[in-house]
Parts: C-alpha cells; sequence; structure tokens
C-alpha cells in the first residue's frame, strides 16, 4: 500500500474525530469543565460521558470506529483523552469560530 492510501485514511480518520469534538464542543457545561479544569478532573467528570454520548450519536456514521471505541473501555478513555487534546488545541478553536 502506498503513502497515498495511508494519507487518505488518515485524512478520514482524524475527520471523524473532528466530528466528534465539534459535538462535544456544542455541550456548555462539558467546555466549562474543560476550559476551567486539569485533564485529570475534566477525565473524571463529564466529559468521558459526553464523548461516549456523542460516539453513540455519530454510530451510523462512523459505525467501525464507534464499535471499537464502545466495545474497549480503555479504548474509550484514549479516545476521549484525543477529543479532550483536539478541543484545546488553537487549531480547533480557529476552525470553530465561525460556528
Amino acid at each position: 500500500m502506498g503513502t497515498t492510501f495511508f494519507r487518505k485514511t488518515s485524512y478520514r480518520i482524524a475527520k471523524r474525530y473532528r466530528v466528534i469534538a465539534d459535538r462535544v464542543s456544542r455541550d456548555e457545561e462539558t467546555m466549562a469543565q474543560v476550559n476551567n479544569h486539569s485533564t485529570e478532573q475534566v477525565m473524571h467528570g463529564l466529559f468521558p460521558k459526553r464523548v461516549e454520548d456523542a460516539v453513540l450519536d455519530s454510530m451510523t456514521d462512523h459505525e467501525k470506529l464507534s464499535l471499537q471505541i464502545l466495545d474497549n473501555e480503555k479504548a474509550g478513555r484514549d479516545f476521549a483523552r484525543l477529543i479532550l487534546r483536539l478541543l484545546t488545541s488553537a487549531s480547533f478553536g480557529q476552525a470553530n469560530a465561525g460556528n
């Protein structure tokens, strides 16, 4: 398989992560926690459940990814941490400034 395949696959996966992050970012209560607490505090609050809810909501769009995340607790927590990093990155805030 060539590098083009991997680039396209990586792009699709990153796009799916952004969809989940966008859904989570619309929840004001969760974003207040994200913006005002440490990563460890956020991971013990509402955030992991909100990520799981967003995954369930997008399941029809991304069934394979959703099942991997929901079937494995560690994968779910790792995914939640990834979404948290995405939400707290400057590039995500700039990309969603127009929403």
